[in-house]
């Protein structure tokens, strides 16, 4: 129970938490970014393999001396799309740089937190262990003495009951009464402890 009551003291580690939940986040961004640059970059691939075969046809046009006034515009079209896709792709990987930072960031973050959790819980399990080892001693210590006998006390006490009486009769004459002692019944005995100095020990003697 008190190991239990130990442990239920201690916070969640929410602060742990939140770093890994940032950690996951980056990381997925990251992925996103690199998935975006990719596709540009695929994207672009295709398209200089299309300006290759357009400029193939330019030369063949040239070469069979036909109107090539066709195949040129489709060239041009497919270079000036080819720079807006470089542009792009330009883009992209400054944007997957940007994230590759942030998640470089939040896994050293991360990284930090979680070494500083195993510290203290370490020195946790550490100071858990010392408990442990106390209790252990406070039982021992209980078996050891749990069966000796207590302290015991003796009172006795006397008291004169016919003096008592003589001296009630003798203050009460005026009042014509007949005297005599009568047995004690549910008797209350207040006592305490005389104070002592202490012990070299600080304890009571």
């Amino acid at each position: 129970t008190k190991f239990k009551t130990i442990m239920g003291s201690l916070p969640h580690d929410d602060q742990l938490m939140t770093y890994e939940a940032k950690r996951e986040q980056t990381f997925n961004d990251l992925v996103a970014a690199e998935q975006a640059e990719a596709a540009v970059r695929k994207t672009v691939l295709s398209q200089r393999r299309t300006i290759g075969q357009l400029e193939l046809d330019v030369e063949d046009c040239a070469l069979l001396g036909t109107n090539c006034n066709t195949a040129q515009s489709q060239l041009t079209t497919a270079q000036q799309t080819l720079t807006q896709l470089l542009t792009e792709l330009d883009a992209a990987v400054e944007a997957r740089l940007v994230k590759q930072k942030l998640y470089d960031q939040a896994f050293d973050a991360y990284g930090e937190a979680l070494d500083n959790y195993l510290t203290v819980d370490t020195k946790l399990a550490a100071l858990i262990e010392e408990f442990k080892a106390l209790q252990d001693k406070e039982l021992a210590l209980y078996r050891e003495f749990a069966g000796l006998e207590g302290a015991t006390a003796q009172i006795h006490y006397q008291w004169d009951w016919a003096n008592q009486v003589n001296r009630y009769q003798a203050l009460n004459q005026p009042l014509k009464m007949q005297w005599q002692p009568l047995p004690v019944t549910g008797a209350k005995i207040l006592a305490e402890l005389q104070e002592k100095s202490e012990t070299p020990l600080g304890d009571k003697a």
